[in-house]
C-alpha cells in the first residue's frame, strides 16, 4: 500500500513538475510572440529566446542553422547562445559551414515533412561512422533539432546541444522545441516581409529618386541645343548619379567602327590621367563592324561585372585592358529608328556588380539622349535650311544686281570685269576669271580678275589675254563644257588629275576650282571659273548652281553686246550710203543747172566730201565725158585734153588726182560705156 501512495506521490509530483515546465514553456513562447508583434530586432529575438530556451530547458547550447540553396549551410552564431564553457569552443565559429550530405541529397531528409528529431546519445542512435566524427568534431554527446520554416519554405534548423553527456530528452521537451522553432519561423518571416517592404520601400523611393534625377538629367539634356554640351551633360549627370568613375557617348560611323564623341565625366580624377581616353578616339570592334552594331540594333543593353568572367576574347580584353576598364555597361542609342551610337558607364579601379535599375537607369538616359540629339539636328538642320534660304534670296537679289550691271553696259570688256568683281565679292573667292575660246578651241583669259586677297594678285602669270592651252579641250572641242556641265574640284591634288595637268595648276598656284561653260546663243563661247590659291575649298551646290547662273546672264549680255555692235555697224553703213547718196544727187543737180564745163567741174569737186572722193570721182568722170559729148558732138577730146580739164577743175586736191593717175582706165572701164 505505501508502494502505491509513493508512486501516486512521485506521479503527482512529476505531473506537477511537467505543469510547471508547460508554464515555463508557454512563458518563453508568449515573450518570443511578443516581442514579435513588437517588430523587435530579429537578431535580438533570437539570441535572447536561444538564451531563455537554454536555460529554461538546462541545455548546454542552442543554435540556428540556415540552409543555403544547395542545401549546405551554416551556423548563424550571432543568433544563438551556449552556457560556459560551452561557449568558448573554437569548433563552433562565427558563420560555420556544415555540410551534411544526406541533407544535401535529400534537400532538408525529415525536416522538409516539418518533423522535429531527438538523440539522446549519439553512440545509440546508429549514425554512420561518418556522422559520428562530425559530431565529436564540435563535442556533441546529444541533441534534438526542429526545423523553421518561413510560409512553406523550410529556412534552416533550430538545434539544442548537449555536450558533456547524453540527454534523455522528454516528449514536452521536444514539442516544445517545435513550437518553438515555428515561432521563431514566424518571426523570420515576418522579419522578411518588414525588410522585403522595407527594401520595395527603399526601391520605390529610390526608383522615385532616379525619376526626379532622370527629370533633371532630361532637363539638363534638353536645355542645350549644342549637341556637345548635350552629350558633355549627359556624361556628368551619369557619374554623379550612378557614382562612375567615367561615363562616355560612342559615336558610330558608316562603316560602324566609332569614336568616342564626348569628353568624360570623372568621379575620380584620376581617372583623367589614362591616356588612350579622349574625345574622337577613335575604336574599332570588328565585331560591330561585322554585324552592323550587334545587339545593340535589337535595343539590347549589355552590363560586365568583370571582363575576365565575361568570356571576353582575348583580343577584346587586351583593348579593354589598354584603357583600364574592368567593368563596364553599355546602352544603344537610336535617333529615330536608326542606331546612333552607344552610352557608357565604366569602371576601372576593380569589378561592379551592376543593379538592374542601373542598367535601366542607363538605358533611360540613352533614350532621351537619342531625343536630344535628334531634336538637336533637326533644329539645325532648321536652322541650316533657314540660313540657306536666306542665303539663295541674298544670291537671288545679288544675282539680279549683277545681270542688272551686265546688262548696263555693251562694252564686252565692262561686263567682264564687273561679273568678275562680283561674283569674287558674293561667293569670297580669291580670284574669279573668264576664259574664252579660239577658233581652234585653245583659249585665252580676256578678263581681269576681282580678288578678296589683294596678295593674289601678284601671281605673275595671270592677267588679260593670258593664252591658256589644253589639249584635252581642243581634242574634244571644249569637253563636257559643250554638254553645258559645270565642273568642281575641292582640292587638285584629290581630283586624279594627269601630272601635265597639275603641273599647269601649281604654276598658277591654284588650289581649288570651279568651271562652268558660258554660251552665247548656241555656240560655246567660253568658261566662267572661280579659283581658291591658299587652301583646298569645298564647293557647295547651291556656289556652283549660282555660277552657272552668272554665266548663263553673262551669254546672253555677250550675245546682246554682239548684236547691238551689229545693229551699230549696220546703221553706220546705211547712213553713210544715205550720205553718199544725198551728195550725188546734190552733184547731177548742180551739173545740170549749169552748162559751162568749168564751172561743172569746179562744182563737183567743191561738193564732193574728202571722205567720199575716190567714189565719186568715178563720176566726175563720166559726167565731163557726158558733158564734153553735149557741147563738141562731133568729135572726143583726146585723152590729153581730158586730163588737163580735170586737172584744172580739181586743182584743189592733187593728190586725190595723183593717186588715180590711170584716168583713162577710170574713165573706159569704171564709168558706162554710154557715157563716155
Amino acid at each position: 500500500m505505501a508502494t502505491n501512495d509513493d508512486d501516486v506521490s512521485n506521479s503527482v509530483q512529476e505531473c506537477h513538475k511537467q505543469l510547471q515546465l508547460a508554464v515555463q514553456y508557454q512563458k518563453i513562447l508568449a515573450r518570443i510572440l511578443a516581442k514579435i508583434r513588437a517588430t523587435v530586432n530579429l537578431e535580438s529575438l533570437c539570441s535572447t529566446s536561444c538564451q531563455d530556451i537554454c536555460r529554461q530547458l538546462q541545455i548546454e547550447r542552442v543554435a540556428i542553422y540556415q540552409f543555403n540553396a544547395d542545401w549546405s549551410g551554416s551556423f548563424i552564431n550571432r543568433l544563438g547562445f551556449a552556457e560556459s564553457p560551452w561557449d568558448a569552443m573554437k569548433a563552433f565559429g562565427q558563420d560555420l559551414v556544415w555540410q551534411d550530405s544526406y541533407l544535401q541529397e535529400t534537400q532538408g531528409g525529415r525536416y522538409r515533412k516539418n518533423e522535429p528529431f531527438a538523440v539522446a546519445d549519439i553512440y545509440d542512435a546508429d549514425h554512420a561512422r561518418c556522422h559520428i566524427e562530425v559530431l565529436e568534431q564540435f563535442q556533441i554527446r546529444a541533441y534534438a533539432i526542429a526545423p523553421i520554416f518561413i510560409g512553406a519554405k523550410l529556412w534552416g534548423l533550430l538545434a539544442a546541444y548537449q555536450h558533456s553527456t547524453p540527454r534523455q530528452w522528454h516528449r514536452n521537451e521536444v514539442e516544445f522545441f517545435a513550437q518553438a522553432a515555428s515561432h521563431l519561423g514566424v518571426a523570420m518571416q515576418q522579419a522578411e516581409i518588414i525588410e522585403q517592404t522595407k527594401q520595395r520601400t527603399a526601391e520605390l523611393q529610390d526608383a522615385i529618386a532616379r525619376q526626379r534625377a532622370l527629370t533633371e538629367v532630361v532637363g539638363n539634356i534638353r536645355s542645350s541645343v549644342n549637341t556637345e554640351i548635350i552629350l558633355d551633360t549627359a556624361c556628368q549627370e551619369l557619374c554623379k548619379l550612378l557614382k562612375l568613375e567615367r561615363a562616355a557617348v560612342f559615336r558610330f560611323h558608316e562603316d560602324w567602327s566609332g569614336e568616342f564623341v564626348s569628353h568624360f565625366g570623372m568621379v575620380e580624377a584620376q581617372w583623367n590621367s589614362i591616356n588612350p581616353f579622349g574625345k574622337n578616339l577613335v575604336w574599332e570592334d570588328t565585331h560591330l563592324q561585322e554585324t552592323n552594331g550587334g545587339r545593340y540594333r535589337n535595343n539590347e543593353s549589355f552590363a560586365v561585372n568583370d571582363i575576365y568572367q565575361a568570356g571576353h576574347s582575348r583580343c577584346h580584353i587586351d583593348i579593354l585592358e589598354q584603357f583600364k576598364i574592368r567593368a563596364y555597361a553599355l546602352a544603344p542609342i537610336f535617333t529615330g529608328a536608326k542606331l546612333w551610337g552607344l552610352i557608357a558607364a565604366y569602371q576601372h579601379s576593380g569589378s561592379r556588380q551592376w543593379a538592374n535599375y542601373e542598367v535601366e537607369f542607363l538605358e533611360q538616359v540613352g533614350a532621351q539622349l537619342g531625343v536630344a540629339i535628334q531634336q538637336a539636328d533637326n533644329l539645325t538642320q532648321s536652322k541650316q535650311q533657314a540660313i540657306a534660304l536666306q542665303d539663295a534670296i541674298a544670291r537671288q537679289r545679288t544675282l539680279t544686281e549683277v545681270v542688272g550691271k551686265i546688262r548696263s553696259s555693251l562694252d564686252i570688256d565692262l561686263i567682264l570685269k564687273t561679273t568678275c568683281q562680283e561674283v569674287c565679292k558674293l561667293l569670297r573667292v580669291e580670284r574669279v576669271g573668264v576664259y574664252r575660246f579660239n577658233e581652234d578651241w585653245s583659249g585665252e583669259f580676256v578678263s581681269h580678275f576681282g580678288m578678296v586677297e589683294a596678295q593674289w594678285d601678284s601671281i605673275n602669270p595671270f592677267g588679260k589675254n593670258l593664252v591658256w592651252e589644253d589639249t584635252h579641250l581642243q581634242e574634244t572641242k571644249g569637253g563636257r563644257y559643250r554638254n553645258n556641265e559645270s565642273f568642281a574640284v575641292k582640292d587638285i591634288y584629290q581630283a586624279g588629275h594627269t601630272r601635265c595637268h597639275l603641273d599647269i595648276l601649281e604654276q598658277f598656284k591654284i588650289r581649288a576650282y570651279a568651271l562652268t561653260p558660258i554660251f552665247v546663243g548656241r555656240n560655246l563661247w567660253g568658261l566662267l571659273a572661280a579659283y581658291q590659291h591658299s587652301a583646298p575649298r569645298h564647293w557647295e551646290t547651291v556656289e556652283v548652281e549660282f555660277l552657272g547662273q552668272v554665266a548663263s546672264q553673262l551669254g546672253v549680255a555677250l550675245q546682246s553686246s554682239q548684236m547691238m555692235t551689229q545693229v551699230q555697224t549696220r546703221a553706220n553703213e546705211l547712213h553713210q550710203s544715205a550720205e553718199q547718196r544725198r551728195i550725188l544727187f546734190d552733184l547731177v543737180v548742180k551739173i545740170r543747172e549749169s552748162l559751162d564745163l568749168e564751172t561743172i567741174l569746179k562744182t563737183t569737186v567743191q561738193e564732193i566730201e574728202s571722205a567720199y572722193f575716190a567714189l565719186i570721182l568715178m563720176l566726175v568722170f563720166a559726167v565731163v565725158n557726158l558733158s564734153l559729148k553735149m557741147y563738141y558732138p562731133s568729135s572726143i577730146l583726146p585723152y590729153p585734153s581730158k586730163c588737163k580739164i580735170i586737172a584744172s577743175a580739181t586743182s584743189s586736191h592733187p593728190n586725190i588726182v595723183k593717186d588715180n593717175c590711170k584716168l583713162s582706165l577710170m574713165s573706159t572701164v569704171l564709168v558706162p560705156k554710154y557715157l563716155i
